[in-house]
């Protein structure tokens, strides 16, 4: 049975062609449904929501609907609704709060163990304890969401993030530079890499989303990043501890600033909010990890949310991100 219980996310009234008011919702469908969001109409709002308040982000609906197909992805039409206020409210709140899917210990073990591969003797290595080791910062990591939507929104998904990309991107360089089989090299010449830089540059690239997202109880962004953004406030972070450094070791410029570029430049594009874009190896290797591990983890949990729903599909809907669709037809099938 479908679930009744939806909390909102976003609600905006729009127009249709003949200029009637709807709804146009996304609404999260809560531990029965996976914690997926899914999008909403509620057409003849002003007769359907005629002596209502209309729903606003954070309430809790009951909702009576039909399931539709739009676009290749379902859509509900909502028929009614009630909201869910006082006692009925704060029962519900439990089965929106994200369960964990993260093995917290075994991520903070890896973690560490990158930690412990950057040189406490380079500023690269020095940068990343720095942050690090703030008082109550670790704690603040462990917990947070890697994102609002899309990937990783559950609590620990910025530690898994970030151990993956630091794992993928060292996998990357480890292939590209080091000598003789089995890596790999052009015309014979393996490419340079400073892993300490990228290593560093893997685990403080997300930092600022400690500030930028919270739960409450699904994973919501904060003023912080309607400001200002997880990019700007990771380098402003690494940037302020980095300026003494930058005095006091001298000879390490280099190595610090191509640690603030690649935290700049991580999103790999312009248009996909990098102020820069990859001007060094070790930048570009962690703006492609970063993707890498984003886009997968957006596969998998859709792709897991989508045969929950229904065993035989075979495509999930093309979004922004993967505007001609993923084929998942296979996922059900032994190996």
């Amino acid at each position: 049975m479908p679930p009744t219980h939806v909390m909102v996310r976003s609600f905006e009234i729009r127009k249709t062609r003949r200029g009637d008011n709807y709804a146009s919702l996304r609404m999260n469908l809560g531990d029965a449904g996976g914690f997926a969001d899914i999008d909403a109409r509620i057409w003849d709002f002003d007769r359907v929501c005629a002596g209502r308040d209309v729903p606003t982000p954070g309430d809790v609906l009951q909702v009576d609907y039909r399931e539709e197909d739009y676009n290749g992805r379902p859509q509900w039409i909502v028929q009614d609704w009630r909201r869910l206020d006082g006692p009925d409210r704060e029962a519900s709140l439990e089965h929106f709060v994200p369960t964990g899917r993260v093995d917290l210990a075994d991520y903070a073990r890896r973690l560490e163990a990158l930690i412990d591969q950057t040189n406490p003797a380079r500023a690269a290595g020095m940068l990343v304890r720095m942050i690090y080791d703030r008082a109550g910062f670790r704690e603040a990591f462990y917990k947070s969401p890697a994102a609002r939507d899309h990937h990783q929104a559950y609590p620990g998904g910025l530690l898994e993030h970030t151990v993956n990309v630091a794992t993928v991107a060292l996998a990357m360089a480890d292939a590209y530079a080091q000598s003789g089989a089995p890596g790999l090299s052009f015309n014979s010449d393996p490419i340079h890499i400073d892993r300490q830089v990228l290593i560093a540059a893997a685990l403080l690239h997300d930092v600022g989303k400690v500030e930028t997202y919270c739960f409450s109880p699904l994973p919501e962004i904060t003023e912080a990043q309607r400001w200002e953004g997880h990019l700007v406030i990771s380098y402003a972070w690494v940037r302020e501890a980095a300026t003494p450094l930058l005095a006091e070791m001298p000879g390490s410029a280099d190595e610090i600033n191509m640690l603030l570029h690649c935290i700049l430049a991580h999103h790999g594009q312009l248009e996909f909010g990098s102020p820069t874009v990859p001007a060094c190896a070790e930048a570009f290797l962690l703006s492609q990890a970063d993707m890498t591990d984003a886009r997968l983890a957006e596969i998998a949990e859709t792709g897991a949310e989508a045969l929950a729903r229904d065993p035989q599909t075979r495509w999930l809907p093309r979004n922004n991100h993967f505007p001609g669709g993923v084929f998942i037809g296979g996922w059900n099938e032994k190996e």
